[in-house]
């Protein structure tokens, strides 16, 4: 295993040569990088490597296939943008318009205002999305414990502000919106120590596991000579490659295709028992990655890396089966699309032929001017009273009922795109002119948002995952406090809260508050009843539910102390009250005066 790994030079995941790459590494680059010659047992185990991603890739490819047709489709008429049809290197093609085939840009705003929905509803930068804690049930927290996950969800949150995640996962719902299936790929990085890649639709294939979720990412994608250099760095590059960059100039703009896989880091030939096995990434990594130049059987690969955790994740909107692909709002828009499309393009030309008629004309006309611009004049002979220039038809299109149905089919596919729970406010706004409760409000959320229940749930799955990476390569940062002896052993849970989990817990938190009114009012008849209610633990659940911070709730230790040293107090109170009477007679006893005479001198004996 240690000769692979001076043979392949893999990196180490948290220290990988693409996570420090920046401009200011790229400046230590020398102008004449010069080629670093691999030895014969490199580029013997590379054409063994080589061969398996190649044709890996194209059997994927063929599997695609169906899915890339009606990628290309949705494409065409909602997110021309977010896909390619081919991956082609220097093709100068960017920027060109490809919107040509949309006239009514209704399913595109629909699809754009649920992928802005979600991002608003399941990960909004400005409000509490995320909590950790411990995955075991009704698990006691001490206070260390409390300080450990707040203090690990404050970095991951300031991680996330400052990287690129927000980024990213804007971009991640709106491919997941429109073509149901949105794969990102999360890398460590040296300044931002997080940053998150989305390939577009047409770029990337996958693989499921033996339990259908995604395991396998091939993708290919165009970078240029500076960028690869800048990523991968000079002693990994080609011969090819690194001639145009001690060129300079406009070589360095030039492209290429990169070949990239993930997969599991299973081993690919035995190099016919001579030595260890071919492909296998050495480390105990669970996961492996190969960047290579597509088509191009060089020496060497670009990159070999080892993951210990899988670093990419896919969301999917509907699944079906062992498909790692889904299908999403916008394969449900597309035939009310089309059909969008094609009625408002019969629409304007109704309309152009009321205004601009198709014209005949006598064959005296044919070689003489003639217009239908206003303004213009069409000379001819009418002296025995014949038609010389007149519209062959006359069109009387029904505007009303047209623009009725194309209103009817774009009510559709906004509702096709859960417009109506994202927009729900706007929609009261218009259709109900009476006064509307927040109580009924949060009815009607709440109802809107069952519908997307089970793709919240996927998503979820999907951030879980995630964040779990996320934490690790903090970890391997040193960004993540010290694991208290309280918590040795115990898994953690990532919670996400979505809005739909804020309407569950607010219908929770109102049922804890309706209880103790309700319990409160019968105190005073039945004094009993107090002892139905557990205070301590409404108020936690009630704090939980409203999403309050930890720090203002003690733990059930600190509470027994508590009570424990307010019991002792009350205990002492009542000693001192008993011992009071006696204390004060002992007092007034002290200052009686015992002269001749008294009574009291009388009783102690004294003489008269």
């Amino acid at each position: 295993m240690a000769a692979t790994a001076r043979r392949y030079k893999p990196q180490q995941e948290d220290t990988p040569y693409y996570a420090k790459g920046s401009p200011t590494l790229l400046a230590t680059v020398p102008a004449d990088a010069e080629e670093t010659k691999p030895s014969d047992q490199t580029v013997k185990e590379w054409a063994t490597m080589y061969q398996h991603c190649e044709s890996r890739f194209q059997a994927l490819y063929t599997w695609r296939l169906p899915h890339w047709t009606t990628w290309m489709s949705i494409a065409r008429y909602q997110a021309p943008w977010r896909a390619y049809a081919f991956v082609t290197a220097n093709l100068y093609n960017q920027g060109l318009r490809n919107d040509f085939s949309i006239v009514d840009r209704t399913a595109t705003l629909a699809g754009e205002v649920c992928a802005a929905g979600l991002m608003a509803g399941l990960t909004d930068p400005d409000r509490e999305w995320m909590r950790l804690g411990p995955a075991i049930p009704n698990f006691e927290l001490d206070r260390q414990g409390q300080r450990y996950y707040e203090e690990m969800t404050e970095n991951l949150g300031y991680v996330y502000d400052h990287s690129n995640f927000y980024d990213a996962q804007d971009q991640h719902y709106s491919d997941l919106t429109f073509f149901g299936t949105a794969p990102i790929i999360d890398y460590p990085d040296a300044d931002e120590i997080l940053h998150c890649f989305t390939p577009c639709a047409g770029e990337y294939m996958l693989g499921a596991g033996f339990d259908f979720s995604d395991e396998v990412l091939y993708r290919e994608f165009r970078m240029t000579v500076s960028q690869i250099v800048e990523m991968f760095s000079p002693e990994n590059c080609s011969d090819d490659i690194l001639q145009m960059w001690n060129q300079k100039g406009g070589a360095l703009e030039y492209e290429s295709v990169i070949g990239h896989c993930i997969e599991p880091n299973f081993a690919i030939g035995s190099d016919n028992g001579l030595g260890p096995p071919v492909g296998v990434v050495p480390g105990g990594f669970t996961w492996r990655e190969i960047y290579w130049v597509r088509g191009k059987k060089d020496n060497k690969p670009l990159s070999v890396a080892g993951f210990h955790d899988q670093p990419f994740a896919v969301s999917r909107w509907d699944t079906q089966a062992n498909d790692p692909y889904g299908r999403g709002v916008g394969e449900k828009m597309l035939a009310d699309t089309i059909q969008l499309q094609l009625e408002t393009r019969q629409k304007a030309e109704s309309i152009e032929k009321v205004n601009r008629p198709p014209m005949g004309a006598d064959v005296s006309l044919m070689n003489l001017p003639s217009s239908t611009n206003p303004g213009k004049i069409t000379y001819f002979n009418t002296a025995n009273g014949e038609k010389k220039f007149f519209p062959l038809y006359e069109v009387k299109p029904d505007i009303p009922a047209i623009t009725k149905d194309i209103e009817m089919v774009q009510a559709r596919l906004r509702e096709t795109a859960y417009n109506n729970i994202f927009k729900m406010m706007e929609n009261l706004r218009q259709e109900v002119r009476g006064q509307v409760t927040a109580t009924e409000i949060d009815a009607l959320k709440e109802e809107g948002l069952m519908q997307m229940g089970p793709v919240i749930g996927r998503i979820h799955g999907t951030l879980r995952k995630r964040v779990k990476r996320h934490l690790a390569i903090m970890n391997r940062f040193g960004l993540l406090p010290r694991k208290p002896q309280s918590l040795r052993g115990v898994p953690l849970k990532v919670e996400l809260i979505s809005m739909l989990t804020q309407a569950r817990k607010a219908t929770q938190t109102a049922a804890i508050a309706r209880t103790m009114q309700f319990a409160g009012s019968l105190s005073g008849a039945w004094p009993e009843s107090r002892f139905v209610v557990d205070a301590d633990e409404s108020v936690r659940e009630f704090a939980q539910g409203i999403g309050a911070s930890s720090k203002i709730v003690r733990t059930t230790r600190e509470v027994k102390q508590l009570q424990q040293q307010e019991a002792k107090s009350q205990q002492m109170q009542q000693l001192l009250a008993q011992t009071k009477p006696g204390a004060e007679a002992a007092r007034a006893l002290s200052q009686t005066s015992l002269a001749p005479g008294t009574a009291l001198s009388a009783l102690a004996g004294a003489p008269h």
